[in-house]
């Protein structure tokens, strides 16, 4: 009987080895395989293709923002409430579709006063931000003016944008292609090698930059001191082409 199971317990470790074996020799195989595939897509010509095209702007996106102070967070919040209407109602005003308009919540927190290392509460304060889009700069600086005369205290995050972005962005898209297509030519040619099929490509989201940013606005209403520039539609490719032999 203990010779039985003296076997049986030789088999089961030799069938145990067998597999750690058959296990270590398959990882092997994958990591080599895995390694052989990294170094096979790092081969060829590595290039970067960049397009940019320049155009005027049409729109522009801001935020607003109004704050006030009171005793009492009802007070402070029908202050903010009443700027936010009277905002609202020039955006109607000035044309502007609803869908070009957020209003957030009024944010609300209490005043502290710190006193002997004491701290109390003095009164509450709150503040609420409103996204506008405008999808004409004809009046950029009148309606900028309008708003900061009904009670707003500050606009920022101003972007200058174009309506024709999608269409210009496929444009700059198919220049940047061809620019990657070009230098991986160039390369090629000075290496004195075939250049091959596309193996890899990587295309970066679009970007738009101002060229010129707008100047600041002034009390005056007239808006005549805003100057939109140029903005830059650009696009970014990066792609790897096989080398395919050496020229002749």
């Amino acid at each position: 009987m203990q010779k039985l199971l003296k076997i049986v317990l030789m088999a089961s470790s030799a069938r145990a080895v067998g597999c750690l074996v058959t296990t270590l020799l398959t990882f092997s195989a994958s990591v080599g395989f895995a390694e052989s595939a990294m170094a096979e897509s790092s081969r060829g010509i590595h290039v970067t293709g960049r397009a940019e095209i320049a155009v005027e702007p049409d729109m522009a996106r801001m935020t607003l923002q109004v704050s006030a102070q009171a005793k009492d967070a009802i007070t402070v919040k029908k202050q903010i409430d009443g700027v936010t209407r009277s905002v609202l109602k020039l955006t109607d005003e000035y044309k502007i579709a609803r869908r070009d308009v957020t209003a957030a919540v009024v944010n609300l927190s209490p005043n502290y006063q710190y006193e002997n290392k004491r701290r109390t509460v003095d009164g509450m304060q709150g503040s609420r931000t409103i996204s506008v889009t405008l999808r004409s700069l004809d009046n950029y600086g009148d309606f900028m003016n309008a708003a900061l005369e009904l009670g707003i205290n500050s606009i920022s995050g101003v972007q200058l944008d174009t309506s024709k972005r999608e269409a210009l962005e496929d444009q700059a898209l198919d220049a940047a292609i061809a620019d990657a297509r070009k230098r991986a030519a160039h390369v090629a040619k000075q290496f004195d090698v075939e250049l091959g099929r596309v193996r890899e490509v990587h295309v970066q989201a679009g970007h738009v930059e101002p060229r010129m940013m707008a100047r600041s606005m002034s009390a005056d209403s007239s808006g005549g001191d805003f100057s939109g520039g140029e903005i830059d539609i650009r696009r970014d490719v990066q792609a790897v082409f096989k080398i395919e032999k050496l020229r002749d």
